[in-house]
């Protein structure tokens, strides 16, 4: 029932969106229209691998204590799909998928155990509210459906998310991105619990040249999590009780062999309050534009 109310609410955004086109000349839909397919369409990907620490390498990960954990080191794979279906009105689909790499002796039996495994698939609507020559602002809603086993075994039903996101070309080699992400999980009957999560992102983004660039990214999460009747701490029932998930700061270098196509290792601090080569950890970006 919760699945087919989100995407019902979706479909109704859509027309709604379509209703109040109407005003749009017939010169500039015709530009947009599905005939002229490839040139709204877009295809894009993106891939971090996850390695181990600057301690020791592993083909295990490490957590924000420097601690060993049964996760292996993996390739996070993500497809971005947009289709534009009214000036400044997009449809999205990002499929995911994770290629597990280490070490997959440690996970439990209800652990997904195969190489490739199925991450929540992401469907919704992105909406352009302003833009100018330095600055973009999009607004997005949208459906994560938890095809991962991970999700299952938690009893998501679904995840609804909205997110703004900022774009400003500060200058010709300079770009800050900041999004808002805000997230609520819904379960299933059998788990009595409710669950929100505001997630802020900044990146910024430099360009030596063509070829090289660096960014610094900072990921910081705030989570509620309680369960919907009682529990052992009354303060964590209130709606606007929130804990910090994880504060996670990173850099990266990257090489661009084409113009659609960018690879950056990177080290990222899991532990805000403890920086050290524990809890800093190994990776790769890869950032690609399809179509």
């Amino acid at each position: 029932m919760n699945k087919f109310l989100i995407l019902t609410s979706l479909l109704m955004i859509s027309l709604v969106s379509v209703a109040s086109a109407q005003t749009v000349s017939t010169t500039q839909l015709s530009q947009h229209s599905f005939t002229k397919w490839k040139e709204n369409f877009k295809v894009s990907y993106f891939g971090e691998l996850l390695g181990s620490n600057l301690e020791k390498w592993d083909d295990n990960q490490y957590n924000d204590l420097g601690e060993k954990q049964r996760t292996p080191t993996n390739l996070y794979n993500q497809f971005g799909l947009q289709y534009k279906v009214l000036p400044t009105t997009s449809l999205l689909l990002s499929p995911r998928f994770l290629y597990q790499i280490g070490d997959r002796n440690d996970l439990k039996p209800e652990e997904d155990q195969n190489s490739v495994m199925m991450e929540d698939w992401l469907i919704g609507v992105v909406q352009e509210i302003y833009k100018s020559k330095e600055v973009t602002f999009n607004g997005r809603l949208s459906h994560r459906h938890p095809f991962s086993k991970a999700s299952r075994n938690e009893l998501i039903d679904s995840q609804i998310e909205y997110q703004n996101s900022i774009t400003w070309l500060a200058t010709q080699g300079i770009t800050l991105v900041h999004q808002n992400t805000y997230r609520y999980y819904a379960y299933e009957a059998a788990r009595n619990e409710d669950r929100y999560r505001i997630n802020f992102t900044t990146v910024l983004n430099y360009d030596f040249n063509d070829k090289w660039k660096t960014q610094l990214f900072n990921e910081w999460d705030l989570q509620h999590r309680a369960t919907k009747n009682g529990g052992k701490d009354v303060n964590k029932q209130d709606w606007n009780y929130f804990e910090k998930y994880k504060n996670h700061v990173a850099l990266g270098v990257g090489y661009a062999p084409t113009k659609t196509l960018t690879v950056m290792p990177f080290v990222k601090a899991l532990n805000d309050e403890n920086w050290s080569a524990e809890t800093t950890q190994m990776g790769l970006w890869v950032f690609g534009k399809i179509l």
